[in-house]
Formats: structure tokens, C-alpha cells, sequence
């Protein structure tokens, strides 16, 4: 086996550090560098974050106090918007059942007044003459 041959123990061993003194190398310049600058980019990126995260809660309940604000203004505008409708069409039917009253149905309504004004009398009529008999 060439593995344990005596002969070729120097060689192997020579490989062997100077591949390990290459990776060691590029592990400790080239890797290690780059990554201890990302995570340290990571930090600072979170710890910005962080700190926008509260200006964020303060923004976002000014939002809300808003919204609600605007909320209720709309509503008490539009309930208001609803009682003056409700008001003007309450005008608009009571002026038109006047006008009606007063245009189309006076005639018919002096009409049934005297029907009801000659049955009163003739029923005063048959009273007086029933009474006497």
C-alpha cells in the first residue's frame, strides 16, 4: 500500500501542510474577513430598523388618531346629511298633501261634508218623528 510506505511519508506530510497552510489562508484573508463584514452590514441594518421600528409605532398611532378622527367627522356629517333629507321630504310631503287637499280633493271632500251634514239631519228628522209617535 503506497499509504504506508516509509519512503513517501515526507512527501505526504509536505502536501499536507502546505494544503492545509492554503486553505488556512484563504479561510483567514479571504472568508472570514467578508463574512465578519456582513453580519456586522446584518447589525447595523437591524439596529436601523429597530430604531425606525419605534418612530414607526409613533407614526402609526398618529395614522389611527386620524383615520378615527375622519371617521367620525364623516359620520356625523353624513347623519346630518340624512336628518336634513329626512326633514325636507317631510316638508316636500306635507306641502304636496296640502296642495292636494286644497286642488283636488276640496271638491269631493264638500261633497261627503254636505251627504254627511243631510243624513244628519234626516236621522235628527226620523228621531223627532219616533219620539212623537
Amino acid at each position: 500500500m503506497p499509504q504506508l510506505d516509509s519512503v513517501s511519508y515526507l512527501s505526504q506530510v509536505f502536501w499536507l501542510i502546505f494544503f492545509f497552510l492554503l486553505f488556512y489562508s484563504i479561510v483567514m484573508y479571504s472568508i472570514l474577513p467578508n463574512l465578519y463584514k456582513s453580519i456586522r452590514i446584518r447589525q447595523r441594518k437591524l439596529e436601523l430598523l429597530e430604531s425606525q421600528k419605534g418612530n414607526m409605532k409613533g407614526e402609526e398611532s398618529s395614522i389611527l388618531t386620524t383615520f378615527d378622527q375622519s371617521l367620525a367627522d364623516s359620520l356625523s356629517q353624513s347623519r346630518k346629511s340624512l336628518e336634513n333629507s329626512i326633514v325636507e321630504t317631510n316638508l316636500w310631503i306635507h306641502s304636496n298633501l296640502k296642495m292636494i287637499n286644497e286642488s283636488k280633493l276640496n271638491h269631493p271632500n264638500k261633497i261627503y261634508l254636505e251627504s254627511v251634514y243631510e243624513l244628519a239631519k234626516e236621522k235628527l228628522a226620523f228621531r223627532k218623528m219616533t219620539q212623537e209617535n
